[in-house]
């Protein structure tokens, strides 16, 4: 008898749980819905109609697909922030946005908290631990491609921001997966074609957990539309990798430095996949069965999970030290405010002023030597704002472009001890001796001053 009830009971919860994931499923299916139709003008103005005033920090921690092994439920889990607003978590509203080429959704999602946020990211005054969302959609309601996700935020109505983010996925038969596209390792080399442009996107993205290489390529005078874009990566070993690229859809619904369909690409590369090393970044267009590469490559160094242009962080090969002038300092004035030497990088930064008197100061106009008798570098500073150099010289010249840092890291030095200088190229190249010497030794960079 209690055999027979205890079956009577077995039999209702399974019955019980078989509505429940009925309702979930047919819950699913009607919180998913599409907002973005027709062809590529109309989603330019559709995306330009959300307010972009604000940057989304953001985390997609899960994409799943036969959530809670329910075949056709799709599952979503992050968090997301506008940045630098504090958070009202009983107004905001987070939307997942799919967007392929010909395809775009809008999901709404679902809050839940997130304590760890806090202290992950040291950020304890805009109550981002309820920044947290889920959601659950049917996979079946998405058509076949590749979807770049994006988020959608509104918080209290007064700030809103959009953003895509390095995410895409892909809906392949019935199944909706994450998507990072399949690397193949290149034994023959197509030629190289001198009418292929091609731009990578400055900074090189490193963020939850992936590098992300964007920007664009087409042939001259063919069809863009048609083209298949990978990204080459070759290793110092001259290994070489084949990235297939994604459609890049920027904010205007095509890519930013030409207005050309098609054009715009991106991959993402998992920090595991690589090793630190000197890495050169090319691309390959594969159009009307062809399959050919740019006409230059990038120089890249990959180091503590970040990806740097070479020019920013190498000494530039095609600069010689030679060529720069040796002058007093009466018409150029300099400071050096630090010298700073990163242990855990190996890395040394230097950081000043430079300007010519009387002229108003660019970016991206100076440099520093290291000068030895067997060896010499160039290293490209970068541009820092310092208004309080302009206020300080008071002589009606703007010299608010006039502040530098240069990052040295060591591995990249031969042993030995270099005199260094400071050089610029604003009217011609000049360079001026600082007084300093820079000890190259072991794992160190010492700074002697003269």
């Amino acid at each position: 008898m209690k055999d027979r009830k205890f079956s009577h009971l077995t039999k209702s919860v399974h019955i019980i749980f078989i509505i429940a994931f009925s309702l979930i499923i047919l819950f699913a299916n009607i919180i998913v819905y599409d907002v973005f139709r027709g062809e590529d003008e109309s989603v330019v103005k559709k995306i330009n109609e959300i307010i972009v005033n604000g940057k989304i920090k953001y985390g997609i921690d899960i994409i799943e697909q036969s959530a809670g092994n329910i075949k056709g439920l799709a599952y979503v889990r992050g968090w997301a922030f506008i940045e630098d607003v504090y958070m009202d978590e009983e107004s905001q509203i987070t939307e997942l946005i799919l967007a392929s080429e010909s395809n775009y959704y809008k999901i709404n999602t679902f809050s839940m908290d997130r304590n760890d946020l806090p202290n992950a990211l040291s950020i304890r005054d805009l109550n981002i631990e309820k920044s947290g969302f889920f959601v659950y959609f049917s996979e079946y309601k998405i058509k076949p491609g590749v979807y770049r996700v994006g988020l959608y935020i509104n918080n209290d109505g007064k700030n809103q921001a959009f953003n895509w983010t390095n995410v895409y996925v892909k809906k392949e038969g019935k199944k909706l997966y994450k998507y990072l596209g399949e690397p193949v390792e290149l034994k023959n080399i197509p030629p190289v074609s001198p009418n292929i442009s091609f731009n990578i996107d400055k900074p090189i993205k490193s963020e939850n957990g992936y590098i992300t290489i964007s920007g664009w390529s087409n042939f001259a005078s063919e069809d863009s539309s048609k083209q298949k874009i990978s990204v080459i990566i070759t290793d110092s070993r001259n290994n070489i990798i084949a990235y297939p690229a994604l459609p890049q859809i920027n904010d205007g619904g095509t890519t930013k430095s030409n207005d050309k369909i098609g054009t715009g690409f991106v991959v993402n590369i998992p920090n595991d996949a690589l090793k630190p090393d000197v890495y050169s970044v090319n691309i390959m267009i594969k159009n009307g069965g062809v399959s050919k590469l740019g006409n230059k490559a990038y120089k890249v160094i990959y180091m503590e999970n970040n990806m740097y242009f070479g020019e920013d962080i190498l000494p530039l090969e095609e600069v010689n030290p030679s060529d720069f002038v040796l002058r007093d300092t009466k018409q150029y004035k300099y400071y050096i405010d630090i010298f700073t030497f990163d242990e855990t990088l190996d890395k040394l930064s230097v950081v000043g002023w430079l300007f010519e008197t009387n002229i108003k100061s660019k970016a991206d106009s100076v440099y520093a030597i290291f000068e030895s008798q067997k060896k010499s570098y160039v290293f490209k500073a970068h541009t820092n704002e310092r208004k309080d150099v302009t206020d300080a010289f008071k002589d009606g010249t703007n010299y608010d472009l006039s502040g530098f840092d240069i990052e040295v890291y060591r591995k990249f030095l031969e042993d030995g001890v270099y005199d260094l200088y400071l050089a610029s190229d604003y009217d011609e190249k000049v360079k001026f001796n600082t007084g300093y010497s820079l000890n190259v030794k072991d794992d160190k960079i010492e700074v002697v001053k003269r």
